[in-house]
This record gives C-alpha cells, sequence and structure tokens, in this order.
C-alpha cells in the first residue's frame, strides 16, 4: 500500500491533498483493494507492507492517528524520506509502538527528516531499522528506489 498515490498531483481533493485523514478512510481503503482481487484471499497469508515516501509519512501518521492502521495491522511500515514534522512521532505514539508492525525508516542525513528519526533510534527497539542515507541519495532517489532497498521484500 503506498499512500502517495491517493495525494499525488493526478487526484483532486483526496481529504485537501492528504490521505486518510478521516477515520474509516485508510480501513476501506485497504478493505476495497483487497475486494479487487479475490484471488489473494483465497488460502493465501496476506502480508501487508505499507510504504510512505515523503508526503506519504502524513497520510501514513493520519491512518495511525484514527486507529485505522492498527485495524489493518500491516506486517512492516516503511517510511522513504516521509518522517518529517511530527508524522513519524505521531505515527509511533498512536499505533506502531504498541503494534507488531516491523518499522524501517530512511531519511537523508542532514535534513528535517533526520531529527523524528533518531528519536525513534533512541528507543532502540528491535521492531525499527533506521537508515542514514547520504549523497549520491537525494529525495527523488530514495522514493524511487526504497521498495529495493528495504529488507520488507527480501
Amino acid at each position: 500500500i503506498s499512500p502517495e498515490l491517493p495525494w499525488s498531483k493526478y487526484v483532486d481533493g483526496i481529504d485537501g491533498r492528504t490521505a486518510w485523514k478521516k477515520k474509516g478512510s485508510f480501513k476501506l481503503f485497504y478493505d476495497s483493494s483487497i475486494a479487487l482481487v479475490p484471488q489473494l484471499t483465497t488460502n493465501k497469508k496476506i502480508v501487508i507492507v505499507v510504504a510512505g515516501h515523503s508526503r506519504g509519512g502524513k497520510s501514513i501518521a493520519n491512518a495511525a492517528r484514527t486507529g485505522d492502521l492498527c485495524k489493518v495491522n500491516p506486517y512492516w511500515t516503511i517510511w522513504s524520506d516521509a518522517s518529517y514534522s511530527g508524522w513519524l512521532d505521531g505515527a509511533w505514539k498512536d499505533c506502531l509502538k504498541n503494534n507488531a508492525s516491523r518499522v524501517e525508516v530512511f531519511y537523508l542525513k542532514g535534513t528535517s527528516t533526520q531529527a523524528s528519526a533518531k528519536r525513534l533510534e533512541s528507543e532502540n527497539n528491535k521492531l525499527v531499522e533506521i537508515h542514514a542515507l547520504t549523497s549520491p541519495w537525494y529525495h527523488g532517489k530514495i522514493g524511487k528506489t526504497v521498495i529495493m532497498l528495504s529488507e520488507a521484500f527480501r
């Protein structure tokens, strides 16, 4: 599940350009997505990975704040240079801290995404992996390749 898509420049009017602000909207998105692919639910375990790049972190934080993220209980949550402001802090406090979900955070060293990643890193939780990236990495390159960088898909 990639939260950038609902707020991309190609879609207007989705919760004021941020997905999943309303209670139930992330759960509805998840349920609707699963319903589109019924063969996924037939005798197979579904592994949910939520990956948010950049402003996608706000969407993950929204889903956590409303409780929907914990209802879906993703196996892995990936923050791809998305830990701006209090988004990561809020999602951690509201849901991820008490969930069995793995959390992987990628951030550009020396940028505003670093502060919350460092705070989370200080908790030394076994379910959290923090990756500080430096040049030649840049914001767009992280977003385009985070799926390949993540341990979630290995």
